[in-house]
């Protein structure tokens, strides 16, 4: 291994570690679907949204009556609630700490991609609403998730929760925070995408598809 990028990467974790990379930014939005119709309300840029409250008398159900996106919250059928949408702010000098987030979460690897993707049916379970059930979580995604990169010595854990939220940490003690929407990982401004393996899945970073990494499965 080349001296520089090995210091290059610890150098890379050590500042965002440093940072307060993950502070978490609640705000509120109402949402109210009118006449029965679906409206859909506008989020400033994606971030992880859950119900707060329900001011309808009609019932707010996640993937059947509502749900989100990176663009807009939807209610349908009568819905109406207040919701809590939680942007990963990152308040820090760099400018642009939100691409060093995704690369150490990434972790990049040089060479081939991981072998064949499982090809059984990704939502088994009667918690899955559809095609507009975008926040939906499938099982095999759930849980602690490892992933190790032999050319940097360095490790990668997640934990992805079944309500979408991801938290992990990385080599160094860069720490990792986020959500998953329609199978993809968000880390601060950058995107992952998520293809399931045998064994766990592996993310490829938007825009750099080199920047990869294979996770198991923990627990």
């Amino acid at each position: 291994m080349h001296s520089f990028v090995k210091y290059s990467f610890s150098a890379m974790v050590a500042s965002a570690s440093m940072s307060n990379i993950a502070v978490a930014a609640d705000t509120h939005i109402t949402c109210k679907s009118n006449n029965y119709h679906q409206t859909n309300c506008r989020l400033d840029r994606p971030a992880h949204v859950r119900l707060s409250k329900q001011i309808s008398t009609r019932d707010c159900v996640q993937g059947k009556t509502w749900d989100y996106d990176r663009h807009n919250i939807w209610v349908d059928d009568g819905c109406a609630a207040k919701f809590s949408v939680n942007y990963n702010e990152h308040h820090d000098s760099s400018s642009d700490i939100g691409k060093a987030i995704g690369a150490i979460a990434g972790i990049a690897i040089l060479g081939a991609l991981a072998s064949q993707a499982d090809k059984h049916d990704q939502y088994i379970d009667d918690n899955y609403h559809g095609g507009r059930h975008s926040s939906y979580v499938p099982t095999w995604m759930i849980g602690k998730f490892k992933g190790y990169n032999e050319q940097y010595d360095a490790d990668v854990t997640l934990r992805i929760n079944d309500d979408g939220v991801v938290t992990g940490h990385t080599y160094g003690g860069g720490k990792i925070r986020g959500f998953v929407n329609n199978e993809k990982l968000h880390i601060g401004s950058t995107v992952f995408d998520i293809t399931r393996t045998r064994k766990g899945f592996y993310t490829n970073q938007h825009g750099d598809r080199s920047n990869e990494v294979k996770y198991h499965r923990l627990r």
